[in-house]
């Protein structure tokens, strides 16, 4: 079984890349596995797949949605953009038809929703495309819409030879998936088996680690967080911790004042990407995950598995491993806000009654998450999948 894969990005720390790493270790421990790994430029995860002794190459290629619209510039160049992305991905899928041609290949797996050359690649070759779904669309990113509709990416999804892995069932049934032959939900796998760990000793800081965007809530984290400050001059004791980097320069200066706005930059600690966030997960108070509107939720899962308590937004993916957990352990698993006034309250409340109160939550989320969230469980999904997609 021969599967190319096709990833849109080389961000290390992305959680799509996280993802994809584990999924090729895991299958490629099976004999009757090769893999190739497409990506867009040889910065990033192609050094460290190329280190790993992994099969990879290079192809330029856009993420297939209409250029973002920002300013006057944005306007005027837009049209020559979009011609240039669709340029760009055409030489693409040449490339891709070139490689399909010199080698048999069986499946291509696109690992994200962005990006659709290996769907026409796949199309033209007669082989099976897999579609990783991972995202909301328009619903997690400022400006995200497909080109060249969303009603035909959608078509897309549904059409002959396509299959789709989607990564919660809010996303399948945001794709209005649940019910078609050609649909799966395999939650990601975060960890390896039996990887629990727990301090219980817990350091006077909140952490936050993702992206620094709009979408990810890090400006309700901040607002909480003042209101959290204010309300006792004992909890200046307990720090904010946000470990990731802005989006952009002029974000991260916006945060900046923010910060300086509400006074609480005495408080605060940027601390930028961290390689590895789990110690920082094991020793924090508790773990804030205010994403507007995530996927799966990389950092929940990861954070109860080392043993934090997760406070999370009540919504998409966040919401979902919540609902896992109670379902699973018949008991709340962290704590859930619905405005930033409830994610205040939450921090007030867990630092009034003491870490040590919620060691039950703590342990249910650990449980929930050695359930469902494993490297072994999401690898093996994903192999059977494969082999059923091909029993067709």
């Amino acid at each position: 079984m021969n599967i190319v894969f096709v990833h849109p990005t080389t961000n290390i720390y992305a959680g799509s890349t996280k993802a994809l790493i584990n999924i090729i270790k895991g299958i490629g421990r099976n004999s009757d596995c090769k893999c190739l790994i497409i990506v867009p430029n040889r910065n990033g995860i192609y050094s460290f797949l190329k280190s790993e002794g992994y099969n990879v190459i290079d192809i330029s290629h856009y993420y297939s949605i209409y250029p973002t619209i920002h300013n006057i510039t944005d306007i005027i160049l837009f049209l020559p953009r979009l011609f240039n992305r669709l340029f760009v991905n055409f030489v693409a899928i040449l490339k891709i038809l070139k490689i399909l041609k010199k080698d048999k290949y069986d499946i291509i797996h696109t690992n994200a929703s962005v990006i659709a050359i290996g769907y026409y690649a796949a199309k033209l070759s007669h082989i099976p495309h897999v579609w990783h779904l991972r995202e909301y669309g328009a619903q997690s990113f400022n400006q995200f819409y497909y080109y060249f509709s969303k009603r035909q990416f959608w078509r897309k999804l549904k059409s002959k030879n396509s299959y789709t892995i989607c990564i919660t069932k809010g996303i399948q049934k945001h794709f209005n998936l649940e019910n078609h032959p050609n649909s799966t939900v395999i939650y990601d796998g975060v960890f390896h088996t039996n990887s629990e760990a727990f301090i219980e000793q817990k350091s006077k800081y909140f952490f936050f680690a993702g992206r620094l965007e709009k979408y990810k809530g890090i400006e309700d984290l901040l607002q909480a967080y003042s209101t959290f400050i204010k309300h006792n001059d004992g909890n200046r004791e307990y720090r904010l911790k946000i470990a990731g980097e802005a989006i952009s320069e002029s974000y991260k200066i916006k945060l900046l004042q923010m910060v300086k706005d509400l006074q609480i930059n005495e408080f605060v600690d940027f601390i930028g990407f961290q390689t590895d966030v789990s110690l920082l997960e094991q020793h924090a108070y508790c773990v804030v995950v205010p994403s507007h509107s995530e996927g799966f939720g990389f950092v929940t899962a990861e954070s109860m598995m080392n043993g934090a308590l997760v406070i999370g937004n009540n919504n998409t993916g966040t919401k979902e491993q919540f609902d896992n957990g109670l379902t699973f352990t018949n008991k709340e698993i962290g704590l859930r806000y619905n405005s930033v006034e409830e994610l205040a309250i939450c921090l007030i409340q867990i630092v009034e009654s003491g870490i040590e109160n919620y060691t039950n939550y703590i342990k249910r989320g650990q449980q929930t998450a050695a359930k469902l969230y494993t490297i072994e469980n999401n690898v093996n999904s994903i192999y059977h999948y494969y082999k059923k997609i091909l029993s067709r």
